[in-house]
């Protein structure tokens, strides 16, 4: 009889612990898949490629975030703020385009300040874009350049402050006038932001996508910007980030404007897609 029941506890404990480890195990899958979903984190955008050339990428997921601003001291084009929803995972570089790598792909080099460590410069938008094709059918990947929302999105890497430092100017994380001497400077020496992306404003102007156009007030989801207009003699594109002829006040995350040509002071990053 004793001996019975201490084989029934046996059991007993034994299927409370498997009832208990079964729990646990259902918690740890829940907590993962909403990590998964905050885009605040950084945890989540740890992910990191390197493609066949050697330019790394870093992964960044898809979510929501507020776009523009509405501060006294914006410009026209970075008004109104508004909410941009992104539905899908990219890869974007986690450096700008260098000359060492525009060189590696298209066989030549436009820019006017050399260096194979400098970022490429003195680049139109259809510089950029022919690379990202030349770079896609190297590779058998889709690259393209990023939207203003994707860039933007990156750029802020979950914060809501006015710099994706913080509020307040800091010339560790940005080449600028003050401290760059109007030159521009090999790519990755100043502080990322909190997703690890360098130089993502000073060092060159990037460009985007997206043709000039203002924001819209209303809530977007994945936005591309407005098409191009057939009354136009001469299509803009917007351009990111500013660059080290600029003032530090000016590195904004918001900061936008647009332009046509390609001026030793504009440079560009790329965007892989994931399929």
């Amino acid at each position: 009889m004793g001996k019975q029941k201490t084989i029934h506890n046996f059991l007993v404990i034994v299927s409370i612990l498997s009832i208990l480890f079964l729990a646990c195990l259902d918690n740890s899958s829940s907590m993962s898949k909403s990590s998964g979903s905050n885009v605040n984190s950084t945890s989540n955008q740890s992910g990191e490629t390197t493609n066949s050339i050697g330019m790394k990428l870093r992964l960044i997921k898809a979510g929501s975030f507020t776009r523009g601003t509405n501060i006294s001291e914006a410009w026209p084009d970075e008004k109104p703020a508004h909410k941009v929803t992104l539905t899908k995972d990219y890869y974007i570089g986690i450096y700008e385009v260098t000359q060492a790598e525009y060189k590696a792909v298209m066989d030549k080099n436009p820019s006017k300040v050399k260096g194979d460590n400098l970022p490429v410069n003195t680049v139109t938008w259809y510089d950029a874009v022919e690379f990202c094709k030349k770079l896609s059918e190297k590779t058998g990947e889709v690259y393209r350049l990023p939207t203003d929302a994707e860039w933007e999105y990156a750029c802020r890497a979950g914060t809501t402050t006015k710099y994706y430092w913080g509020d307040n100017p800091d010339g560790g994380y940005a080449w600028h006038r003050g401290n760059s001497e109007g030159n521009i400077h090999p790519v990755g020496q100043k502080k990322p932001n909190a997703w690890k992306l360098y130089d993502m404003v000073g060092n060159v102007e990037e460009w985007v996508q997206d043709l000039q156009g203002g924001h819209p007030s209303e809530p977007q989801i994945d936005p591309t910007g407005p098409l191009p207009s057939k009354n136009k003699k001469e299509i803009f594109h917007m351009l990111r980030g500013m660059s080290a002829k600029d003032d530090l006040e000016f590195m904004r995350v918001t900061l936008r404007h647009f332009h046509s040509g390609g001026y030793p002071s504009r440079g560009f990053r790329i965007v892989k897609e994931i399929h």
